[in-house]
């Protein structure tokens, strides 16, 4: 029994103690039954934010006050490792950084960038360059899993793809090597197109090309540069078992076969999602794929962007018609993006599809596939001597983009108001009307709210009103009209005959072949093209369009005077004789007396710049002319 000073002190205690336990057990009920509950509606949780890593949960919470001074002491590491082109330590360090910092954007979009961008291309080796590309990529979809709520990063995501795979100087490599890494290593393996002596297995080779046609094409037609060196494309079988041979150790979505059984298994396995590239997401549609499904050889760097710019718009509120917060946003599953306008985010999936069907045109991925030695005329370059081998002939690649184009353009013009026919643009302004002359606001500003007490009618005037402001801005800043009038006009057969045409006349004119088969095939475009113009007047009236119908024009003119200059010349040359002897009158020269006269071949207007439409307005119009031919370089009098 304690001494009777002492109890005073064990009482206080005793007390102490038992206001803790309460104390304790009131702020855990709170937690259990109010705290956590309204957490988990708000999705506030470190578990419903992203993934959570129990490692990196464990150093965060060991620095405790201290974390600071370690992420810039790390900061000022990565830079130094930087300087030194210490690449594999400063990899480490950038991942470490953002590990420490998981619930920031701007670290993951920063270091990722980095590596992608900067480290790349201090590298000399195409394949050094690749796999840094690779990790920059493979970071910020480590930060989209850790960040599922963040629009920004998905966003990032497309628009690394598009830029390197699609823009960058090294695309046609880089995209090569992409769709490297989405074949299995096993049917990869140059081994496979051996036989038991050492030569080429033309079966197994034939099967490869069929199988994979855009990527035997881009290898196959043209040149590009791998790293500092330049590398043609693969002049015979053997140079392009020499390619895949030096890039079989890629950063891939499959596992890497264990060495000298890779040919036995039929199929390697998938790795896990964090490990694979490219980066896909979770499922998410029907139309693209996720990262636990195979992809087909006419995946892109483009198509991948697609996806993730596709995959963004689950997590932004649903489109109106007119600015401003609607009843459907829900601030606990919707996010507004802050790298962009939110028009343009919306708008990206469907401009990345218009960018895939220009890229299957300028590749030539038309209708009757593509003959693999097309082209190639001596032996040694052919791949399959004395035989015929057209590849990619199933499916006409760029009519099927172009129609996936217009529909996700189509989509986007009605859920954002930005398709309206004439009538209910008329009607719309027909109920803007009244408040634009009780407020004095042109269709030009937004104007302000109707003044407090207004009519009802007042206010759905006013809703017509910004419906119709929104309309035109949104128009303006998308470029929509443009985008769609295009998809619209090139998903149509004739418009695929036209790019068809184009594409083989360009082809021959840069292989030499003479200009009268060159002209030949420019004619028959033009006369497919002018029908199509004068079908759809808002695809004619697109200044884009005119520039190009311009450009072609003036190419078609050159080969038309290289074609038949000689005949017009001649005939110019004889009406030049015979002008002159009906002056001389009886006693009439011969052509041989005739001072001699260089006779220039006038310039020729083409089928397009004559034409009118109902209003009197030139097709082309001359702003479209002295752009394009300002472009050129072509100074002077216009034909």
């Amino acid at each position: 029994m304690a001494h009777p000073l002492q109890q005073p002190a064990m009482r206080r205690k005793a007390i102490y103690l038992g206001l803790i336990v309460v104390l304790f057990t009131a702020a855990w009920l709170v937690r259990i039954h109010w705290v956590e509950v309204q957490a988990e509606e708000l999705g506030t949780r470190e578990q419903s934010l992203g993934d959570v890593e129990l490692i990196g949960s464990a150093v965060r919470l060991g620095l405790t006050g201290s974390r600071g001074l370690v992420i810039c002491s790390l900061w000022l590491a990565a830079e130094e490792k930087k300087k030194r082109h210490e690449w594999n330590e400063l990899d480490l360090l950038r991942t470490t950084l953002t590990r420490l910092q998981p619930d920031f954007s701007s670290p993951w979009r920063f270091h990722s960038w980095d590596l992608a961008y900067n480290v790349s291309v201090e590298l000399e080796e195409g394949n050094d360059q690749y796999f840094y590309i690779c990790r920059g990529i493979q970071l910020l979809g480590e930060g989209v899993r850790r960040l599922r709520r963040n629009p920004d990063l998905r966003y990032e995501m497309g628009i690394f793809y598009q830029m390197k795979f699609g823009f960058s100087d090294d695309a046609r490599l880089l995209q090569s090597l992409f769709q490297l890494s989405c074949i299995d290593p096993v049917e990869r393996d140059p081994r496979r197109f051996r036989t038991p002596d050492g030569q080429i297995d033309r079966e197994q080779l034939e099967a490869f090309c069929r199988k994979h046609p855009h990527l035997v094409r881009r290898l196959r037609e043209k040149r590009f540069q791998e790293g500092r060196r330049v590398w043609y494309q693969p002049r015979t079988a053997e140079d392009l078992l020499d390619f895949l041979a030096r890039h079989q150790k890629i950063p891939s979505r499959y596992e890497a076969p264990e060495p000298g059984i890779g040919l036995d298994l039929p199929r390697s396995r998938l790795k896990p999602a964090s490990e694979q590239f490219p980066v896909l997401p979770p499922k998410f549609s029907p139309e693209e794929p996720a990262f636990d499904e195979p992809v087909g050889d006419d995946y892109s760097g483009l198509a991948a962007a697609r996806t993730w710019f596709t995959y963004a718009q689950e997590l932004v509120p649903p489109p109106t018609y007119v600015a401003g917060p609607t009843p459907a946003f829900d601030p606990r599953r919707h996010a507004v993006p802050r790298l962009i306008a939110l028009p343009l985010f919306r708008a990206w999936p469907a401009l990345t599809q218009t960018l895939i069907a220009q890229e299957l045109q300028k590749e030539g991925w038309f209708d009757g596939g593509w003959d693999v030695d097309d082209g190639w005329h001596d032996s040694r370059s052919q791949w399959f001597p004395g035989k015929k081998v057209v590849i990619g002939a199933q499916r006409n690649w760029s009519a099927e983009a172009w129609e996936r184009a217009y529909r996700m353009w189509r989509r986007f013009g009605l859920e954002n108001g930005l398709l309206l026919e004439p009538d209910q643009r008329q009607a719309l302004e027909g109920r803007a009307a009244r408040y634009r002359a009780t407020l004095a606001v042109s269709a030009e500003e937004l104007g302000p709210e109707p003044p407090a007490g207004a009519s009802a009618e007042l206010h759905d005037s006013a809703i017509a009103h910004r419906q119709l402001y929104w309309y035109h801005t949104h128009r303006r800043l998308t470029n929509f009209a443009h985008f769609y009038h295009q998809a619209e006009v090139e998903r149509l057969p004739e418009a695929n005959q036209v790019r068809k045409l184009l594409y083989q006349a360009d082809r021959l004119r840069r292989r030499g072949e003479p200009a009268e088969v060159c002209w030949r095939l420019y004619a028959e475009a033009f006369s497919l093209w002018a029908d199509l113009l004068a079908r759809y007047p808002d695809y004619r009236l697109d200044s884009a369009v005119q520039e190009e119908v311009y450009e072609k024009e003036l190419r078609a003119h050159a080969l038309f005077q290289e074609a038949r200059g000689t005949v017009v010349k001649q005939l110019l040359t004889l009406h030049d004789w015979l002008v002159q002897a009906a002056s001389f009158g009886p006693g009439v020269p011969s052509p041989q007396a005739l001072p001699a006269r260089a006779v220039p071949l006038p310039s020729l207007a083409g089928p397009f710049e004559l034409r009118r439409d109902e209003e009197g307005r030139p097709w082309i119009s001359p702003e479209a002319i002295d752009e394009v031919r300002s472009r050129q370089k072509l100074f002077g009098e216009v034909p």
